[in-house]
């Protein structure tokens, strides 16, 4: 885990130069966006998919200039959630059903609250069978029912981005992470989340009509699905604490009879650190 203190905070919108390098140096690939926007600045991103190291952001900077946002590419060395879903209860549904059986605590990333980004390790345990890459690159946007213009993107493999600093286009303020971020975390420690899980996690958005169809596909016949472990809610607590210190009271206060279904809900609100 990176040292905070030596990273230098951005002043007006340079996150690139500001945050640039220590990314880099955690492992993940980068591009500059132009500033308050999404878009890529450099045409060569997907391309930057292999290994970068530090002199890249600097042809970048002078190239570019210092004052762009940061977007963090594409590699299959992690997996995104962005659930872009205005309303705040059905967000936390979604993100409950589909989270919960990965059995692993998210970094987040909060730009227009509610909306938000999950972000975990690379997808394993893949049939052999199976293009995962070519599948979620077809198939990454799952339209929410009844919602207008709502989904909830899947995608972490070559050829996709996401702004991961600065400013929002729409809110004007810099993306929120909440405490732990890809700055904290090397990609390499970002926590895998199995195939099947994640395909139990997106039937569980089916079963309660949220979704129409699971872009993983079903399990071969005569297989048996694998048994979702609960989480040890108690246990992980001190761990989501860190992140979101307002939760700790919540912990404190609620004493050992709350039950299963609180402490499930006080993980989701800790875990993407929605107010």
């Amino acid at each position: 885990m990176s040292n905070r203190s030596s990273i230098r905070k951005p002043t007006g919108c340079n996150f690139y130069a500001a945050y640039g390098p220590q990314l880099v140096a955690n492992g993940y690939a980068i591009v500059p966006l132009h500033p308050k926007t999404k878009i890529p600045i450099a045409k060569d991103w997907p391309s930057r998919a292999g290994k970068m190291i530090q002199g890249d952001v600097k042809l970048d900077i002078l190239k570019f200039g210092p004052d762009q946002s940061v977007g963090i590419v594409g590699d299959g060395g992690w997996t995104a959630f962005d659930f872009d879903i205005a309303d705040l209860e059905l967000l936390k549904k979604a993100a409950k059903l589909l989270l919960e059986p990965l059995g692993v605590i998210p970094l987040c990333r909060v730009g227009n609250k509610p909306k938000c980004l999950f972000l975990v390790g690379p997808i394993v345990g893949t049939p052999a069978n199976m293009d995962l890459e070519k599948l979620l690159r077809s198939r990454k946007k799952l339209p929410i029912n009844h919602r207008e213009n709502e989904a909830i993107e899947i995608f972490g493999q070559r050829g996709g981005q996401f702004a991961a600093f600065g400013i929002h286009p729409k809110t004007g303020r810099p993306y929120d992470w909440g405490g732990r971020s890809p700055l904290d975390v090397p990609k390499v420690n970002l926590p895998p989340i199995q195939f099947e899980r994640l395909r139990d996690g997106l039937d569980s958005l089916i079963k309660e009509g949220l979704i129409d169809r699971n872009p993983l596909g079903e399990p071969p016949r005569g297989t048996r699905r694998s048994e979702t472990k609960r989480l040890g809610f108690p246990a992980t607590f001190s761990l989501i604490a860190q992140r979101c210190p307002q939760m700790a009271s919540v912990h404190e206060t609620g004493g050992s009879d709350r039950d299963e279904e609180a402490w499930k809900s006080d993980l989701l609100l800790a875990a993407h650190c929605v107010d």
